[in-house]
């Protein structure tokens, strides 16, 4: 099944454009696939990112959980 693409329109300032126009020469890609590229790799490191900030609120919510189960049963001996 082939690729299917969205068409997407972006302003950038002039330097930037000519900076990317530059890497792609330097990588023998199209400008299109340059910045498909690097949108790749910020999606994947953003994904990667989400992922561990949920870990660390599910261990924070584990260990607050853990904290109350104690703090009732302290309480339920008295």
């Amino acid at each position: 099944m082939p690729t299917e693409y969205a068409r997407l329109t972006v302003r950038l300032r002039k330097d930037l454009h000519t900076k990317l126009e530059l890497m792609a020469l330097a990588k023998g890609l199209s400008l299109n696939s340059l910045i498909n590229e690097a949108v790749e790799e910020y999606v994947a490191k953003r994904e990667v990112e989400n992922r561990e900030a949920l870990l660390k609120a599910r261990e924070v919510l584990e260990q607050l959980r853990k904290r109350r189960e104690q703090a009732s049963s302290q309480a339920n001996e008295t």
